[in-house]
């Protein structure tokens, strides 16, 4: 994300939501329980490199500063919240 070139922050995580974090909650109730921790994060670090892009920050930002920057909660929180309310 940039000023001057590309999209701004808010059309970012708006395509964030969209496409990716409407995949998570649609899937979550029936292949959550069977995914593994290195699953989990596998996808959580391609969830931090798409988040760290729409934010425009430096690659070595911690996690979770990066987590509190956005207000996205880890992948693991996102999928037990999808779970428990659910059930």
């Amino acid at each position: 994300s940039d000023t001057h070139f590309g999209k701004d922050r808010e059309c970012l995580f708006s395509t964030y939501k969209v496409f990716i974090r409407s995949l998570i909650d649609y899937a979550a109730p029936i292949v959550y329980p069977k995914y593994s921790l290195s699953f989990i994060s596998k996808r959580q670090n391609v969830m931090n490199k798409a988040l760290k892009i729409a934010l425009g920050c430096h690659q070595m930002l911690s996690i979770s500063r990066l987590h509190a920057e956005t207000e996205v909660l880890p992948l693991a929180e996102i999928l037990s919240s999808i779970i428990s309310i659910s059930c």
